[in-house]
């Protein structure tokens, strides 16, 4: 009943320790990633008592799924309520931010299209949406907390199309991004980073922790390595993420 899309962990647990990292231990950190944690382990039992995982596993799987959905609602509403006990009241709006998110990307997860691009990038940014409020309750100061998501918001979606962009190549699927593409949205999301930076809206830190991330996109989507080196291609996006997660505590 774990989610399968290995990917994922790191989308979500990045963001979530270095939140904490740029900030303080707080109860209220503690609940909302615990929270945070429950929601993402709902996914997959839900995923399959909806029939997203097709009607073998549904039949199958059904009951470990009600369990394992039964007890990770629970912990999530459980998590909910601690946030609203140690959450102060004038940073509960900060939930705004990954719940929208995380909206979208249920959106296109109820049209069928949770494994396209443009599910896997939804998902993604919700994923890493989920530290803003964390960040927050951390005692880290808006724009820093902003800069948090930017940078791994940026990474995740240019990391997304240049993978996509690499297996659609060798796997001849017209439905996935060119790599001009995936290239060209690396250099996007990176000018956007710092635009923001430039303009006061984010902590200059979301910059330079998005460039590692999204140059090791950059170089994906160029050099188009064979898929027999995707493991070597995943590990060099969690190496560029640990990079850019450092990069993120230390210049904040």
């Amino acid at each position: 009943m774990l989610p399968k899309e290995h990917g994922a962990y790191g989308q979500l647990l990045f963001p979530l320790v270095t939140a904490i990292a740029m900030g303080t231990v707080t109860p209220a950190a503690i609940a909302l990633v615990i929270t945070a944690l429950a929601v993402f382990l709902v996914h997959e039992p839900a995923a399959v008592l909806l029939g997203a995982r097709g009607p073998r596993a549904r039949r199958e799987s059904g009951r470990r799924a009600w369990q394992w959905l039964s007890l990770f609602t629970a912990v999530a509403l459980t998590g909910g309520l601690a946030v609203l006990w140690t959450l102060a009241a004038t940073a509960r709006w900060t939930l705004a931010v990954p719940a929208a998110a995380a909206g979208l990307a249920l959106s296109w997860s109820l049209r069928g299209q949770e494994r396209t691009t443009g599910g896997e990038v939804a998902a993604g940014v919700a994923l890493s949406a989920a530290a803003f409020p964390v960040a927050v309750a951390a005692g880290v100061p808006l724009p820093a907390a902003a800069a948090c998501v930017v940078a791994f918001a940026s990474g995740t979606v240019a990391a997304t199309l240049s993978v996509r962009a690499l297996m659609g190549r060798a796997r001849r699927m017209p439905s996935t991004p060119p790599r001009w593409l995936a290239a060209s949205t690396c250099v996007m999301v990176l000018i956007i980073s710092g635009g923001l930076a430039m303009g006061g809206a984010i902590h200059s830190a979301g910059f330079w922790g998005a460039l590692p991330m999204t140059a090791a996109a950059f170089g994906v989507a160029l050099a188009a390595p064979p898929p027999q080196l995707l493991r070597r291609v995943g590990w060099t996006f969690i190496a560029a993420t640990a990079v850019g997660a450092a990069v993120l505590v230390l210049v904040s």
